[in-house]
Protein backbone atom coordinates (compact mmCIF):
# COMPACT_ATOMS: atom_id res chain seq x y z
CA UNK A 1 0.00 0.00 0.00
CA UNK A 2 2.60 2.30 0.96
CA UNK A 3 4.83 1.28 -2.47
CA UNK A 4 1.88 2.45 -4.43
CA UNK A 5 0.72 5.61 -2.89
CA UNK A 6 4.73 6.86 -3.16
CA UNK A 7 4.16 5.95 -6.46
CA UNK A 8 1.07 7.73 -7.45
CA UNK A 9 2.87 10.69 -5.17
CA UNK A 10 5.67 10.39 -7.36
CA UNK A 11 3.48 10.81 -11.13
CA UNK A 12 1.18 13.31 -9.41
CA UNK A 13 4.16 15.30 -8.33
CA UNK A 14 5.65 15.09 -12.12
CA UNK A 15 1.94 15.25 -13.50
CA UNK A 16 1.87 18.48 -12.27
CA UNK A 17 5.08 19.65 -12.47
CA UNK A 18 5.89 20.22 -8.68
CA UNK A 19 8.81 20.92 -6.79
CA UNK A 20 7.94 18.00 -4.07
CA UNK A 21 5.09 16.73 -2.91
CA UNK A 22 3.92 15.08 0.67
CA UNK A 23 3.46 11.74 0.99
CA UNK A 24 0.69 11.19 4.59
CA UNK A 25 0.29 7.29 4.76
CA UNK A 26 -3.37 6.41 5.38
CA UNK A 27 -2.86 4.88 8.71
CA UNK A 28 -2.14 7.77 10.17
CA UNK A 29 -4.73 10.13 8.62
CA UNK A 30 -7.02 11.64 10.72
CA UNK A 31 -5.11 11.07 14.20
CA UNK A 32 -2.62 13.02 16.58
CA UNK A 33 0.52 11.32 14.73
CA UNK A 34 1.84 11.61 11.66
CA UNK A 35 4.80 9.67 9.57
CA UNK A 36 5.15 11.82 6.12
CA UNK A 37 7.96 11.56 3.84
CA UNK A 38 8.58 14.47 1.36
CA UNK A 39 9.18 13.25 -1.66
CA UNK A 40 11.76 15.91 -4.29
CA UNK A 41 11.92 16.26 -7.85
CA UNK A 42 15.42 15.39 -7.68
CA UNK A 43 14.23 11.72 -6.56
CA UNK A 44 15.64 12.97 -2.39
CA UNK A 45 13.17 11.54 -0.42
CA UNK A 46 13.12 12.80 3.32
CA UNK A 47 11.57 10.83 5.97
CA UNK A 48 10.11 11.35 9.25
CA UNK A 49 9.64 9.05 12.02
CA UNK A 50 6.28 9.08 13.62
CA UNK A 51 5.69 12.46 15.50
CA UNK A 52 3.24 14.54 15.91
CA UNK A 53 1.61 16.82 13.20
CA UNK A 54 2.88 20.32 14.54
CA UNK A 55 6.30 18.88 14.55
CA UNK A 56 5.88 17.15 10.83
CA UNK A 57 4.72 20.58 9.92
CA UNK A 58 7.68 22.33 10.81
CA UNK A 59 10.27 19.90 8.97
CA UNK A 60 8.16 20.46 6.30
CA UNK A 61 8.51 24.10 6.20
CA UNK A 62 12.56 23.40 6.82
CA UNK A 63 12.34 21.85 3.62
CA UNK A 64 10.44 24.25 1.87
CA UNK A 65 13.13 27.01 3.08
CA UNK A 66 15.79 24.77 1.89
CA UNK A 67 15.11 24.55 -1.36
CA UNK A 68 14.27 28.37 -1.04
CA UNK A 69 17.51 29.46 0.10
CA UNK A 70 20.02 26.53 -0.84
CA UNK A 71 20.52 25.14 2.38
CA UNK A 72 20.19 21.83 3.69
CA UNK A 73 18.04 21.38 6.52
CA UNK A 74 19.55 18.14 7.85
CA UNK A 75 22.85 20.66 8.40
CA UNK A 76 21.29 22.31 10.99
CA UNK A 77 20.31 20.14 13.27
CA UNK A 78 23.44 20.40 16.00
Amino acid sequence: EACDGLDRARKKMKDKGADLIVFNSLRTLGGDISDAQVLENSGRVHRFDASDKWTTANRILDICRSRLTGKDPESKKK
